[in-house]
C-alpha cells in the first residue's frame, strides 16, 4: 500500500488515469509487451493468455463512461463512427490497460472471447448470433452452449429507466454479468468520474481528465473559492436538465421545483438555471451547462444542490461528485445511504432535516459564518492516511473508467476454479458459479433481488465516516 492506494504493476495505480492514453500499434508493446496488434497468434485455451473482452454496442454512452468515444456498430446500436480502435482499424483499444492482470478489448469476433461487453441488459443472444454469423463466414467456430462466453452488461440507470426489462426474469436470465451502481451487483460501478466535468468534447489529450481525484482537487481551478468572490445575492445554485420522469419518489423530477420553491419560499435565495425541459419553471434563465461552464457556474455560489433524479438505494450520480471537485459544498437530495461513498462531514444532505426551512435556516446560517463553513472543506487538506480520503479513495477506484479493468480482474480470478470444471464454458461456468437462476431482478430499494430476497453484497463496503 501507498499513501493510502493500492499500487499495482507497470505503474499507476487503481482508480488513477494519469498518462493512460489509448493502445495503437506504436505504443503497444510499451503498454502490454504484446507481440501482434491483431494478436493472431493467441490461443483459445492458452491460460497464460489475457482475458479477451470483446465490445458490443454502446448503449447510452454506458461503456463511454469507461472512456471510450465511441463503441463499434451492433445489435440494437446507434450507427457510429469506429474510431475507438485507432486510426488504422487497429483491434486493441482502451487507455485503461494498466489492470493488475492482462486485459484486452477488442471487436474482432474472430479472436478468443471470455467475456461480450453489452449494456442496457440486452439479450446475449443477439451478440452470439452477430458473432457467429461474422464466424461462418469466416469458417471460424460458432457459439454455442459449450463455448459461449459470459454476457457482461453494463447499465448505469436507475430502476424506473430499466424497466420492464429489469424486473422481467426472462429476460434477466439472458444476462451473466451484471455492471451496476448497485451495491449487489456482480461488479458494482461508481459514477464518480472528471470526465463529464472536464471536458464535453471527449479530448483525450486532455491531462485533466486522467487524474486521481487527490491530484485533481489541488489544481488551482478547483480549490474552494476566496469568501470574498462568492455571489452576493445568491447562496446555493442548481441546474435542472427536464422535470419529466417517475411519479412515486419524494424528490423525483415532478418534485424538484417544488423543493426548490420551498427552499426559496424559506428564505434562501436560490439561482436555478438548465436546460429545464418540460418544467413549469416561470420566467427562469435557461442555458445549458455542461463540463467547464457548469464549473463556473457553482463556483459563484457558496452551495450547490445536488438533486437527483430520484431517491433510489445505492443512486448516486456525477451531479454529487462533480461538485465536490469543483470546490464547492455540495447540498444532497437523493439517496438514503450516500454515507457508504462520501464522507457526511463533505457534503450536507438534505434528509438530515425534517422540513425545507430549517435547512434553509442552515444555510443561511453558514453563508454567514466563514468559520462554519470551511469545516465542510477542512476533509481535503487531511491527506492520504485519513479515513475520509481512504473513503474516497474506494469509491473512486471503482468508478466507470474502471469498468473494463473490474470484468478483467474478476474473470481472472476464477480461472483455477473453472479450469477444474472441464470444457465448461465461461458463461455456463458464470451463471451457476454466481448463482444466476433463477434471474435476478432489480428492485428500486433492495438493488438486485432472486425470488423477492435481495442478493448478498459479494464487497467489503468501508464503514461511513
Amino acid at each position: 500500500m501507498s499513501n493510502g492506494q493500492l499500487h499495482i504493476g507497470r505503474g499507476g495505480e487503481v482508480g488513477s488515469l494519469k498518462n493512460r492514453k489509448p493502445l495503437s500499434s506504436k505504443n503497444l508493446l510499451e503498454n502490454l509487451g504484446m507481440q501482434s496488434v491483431r494478436m493472431k497468434t493467441v490461443k483459445e485455451n492458452d491460460k497464460d493468455r489475457p482475458v479477451m473482452l470483446y465490445l458490443g454496442k454502446c448503449c447510452e454512452s454506458h461503456w463511454e463512461m469507461s472512456y471510450v468515444p465511441y463503441c463499434r456498430d451492433g445489435p440494437g446500436c446507434a450507427s457510429h463512427p469506429s474510431i475507438a480502435f485507432g486510426d488504422h482499424g487497429d483491434d486493441l483499444y482502451h487507455p485503461m490497460m494498466q489492470c493488475p492482470v492482462k486485459c484486452v478489448v477488442h471487436h474482432d469476433p474472430l479472436m478468443p472471447i471470455d467475456a461480450v461487453l453489452t449494456g442496457g441488459y440486452v439479450s446475449r443472444d443477439d451478440y452470439y448470433n452477430d458473432i457467429s454469423r461474422k464466424r461462418r463466414l469466416n469458417q471460424g467456430e460458432e457459439v454455442t452452449q459449450k463455448n459461449r462466453p459470459i454476457a457482461a452488461s453494463m447499465c448505469l440507470e436507475p430502476y424506473w429507466r430499466t424497466r420492464p426489462r429489469a424486473t422481467n426474469p426472462r429476460e434477466m436470465k439472458m444476462v451473466d454479468m451484471l455492471l451496476t451502481t448497485n451495491l449487489n451487483a456482480d461488479i458494482w460501478l461508481s459514477r464518480f468520474s472528471l470526465l463529464r466535468l472536464e471536458t464535453d468534447s471527449y479530448d483525450w489529450n486532455n491531462g485533466k481528465m486522467w487524474m486521481h481525484w487527490s491530484e485533481y482537487i489541488t489544481l488551482p481551478e478547483n480549490q474552494p473559492p476566496k469568501w470574498a468572490t462568492f455571489d452576493s445575492d445568491y447562496v446555493i445554485s442548481v441546474v435542472i436538465g427536464h422535470c419529466d420522469g417517475p411519479n412515486g419518489y419524494p424528490f423525483g423530477y415532478p418534485n424538484r421545483l417544488h423543493y426548490i420553491n420551498a427552499l426559496s419560499d424559506a428564505g434562501l435565495p436560490v439561482y436555478l438555471t438548465g436546460h429545464l425541459r418540460r418544467c413549469n419553471s416561470g420566467n427562469r434563465n435557461k442555458q445549458r451547462f455542461w463540463a467547464s461552464n457548469k464549473r463556473e457556474l457553482m463556483r459563484k455560489y457558496k452551495f450547490h444542490l445536488a438533486l437527483e433524479n430520484c431517491d433510489e438505494k445505492d443512486w448516486v450520480t456525477e451531479k454529487l461528485y462533480q461538485t465536490l471537485m469543483a470546490g464547492i459544498v455540495p447540498v444532497y437530495v437523493g439517496c438514503d445511504n450516500v454515507n457508504q461513498f462520501i464522507p457526511k462531514n463533505a457534503f450536507i444532505r438534505a434528509r438530515d432535516f425534517s422540513e425545507p426551512k430549517k435547512l434553509a435556516d442552515y444555510l443561511k446560517y453558514l453563508a454567514g459564518n466563514e468559520t462554519a463553513y470551511n469545516e465542510y472543506h477542512a476533509w481535503r487538506t487531511n491527506g492520504p492516511s485519513s479515513p475520509e480520503w481512504k473513503h474516497m479513495n474506494w469509491t473512486f477506484d471503482r468508478s466507470t473508467a474502471n469498468g473494463f479493468c473490474q470484468v478483467c480482474q474478476n474473470i481472472h480470478a476464477h480461472r483455477e476454479k473453472k479450469a477444474q470444471q472441464g470444457e465448461t464454458s465461461w458463461g455456463e461456468y458464470w451463471t451457476h458459479a454466481k448463482n444466476k437462476l433463477p434471474a435476478w431482478t432489480l428492485d428500486p430499494q433492495r438493488g438486485w433481488v432472486q425470488e423477492g430476497k435481495p442478493v448478498p453484497i459479494d464487497l467489503e463496503v468501508p464503514a461511513a465516516v
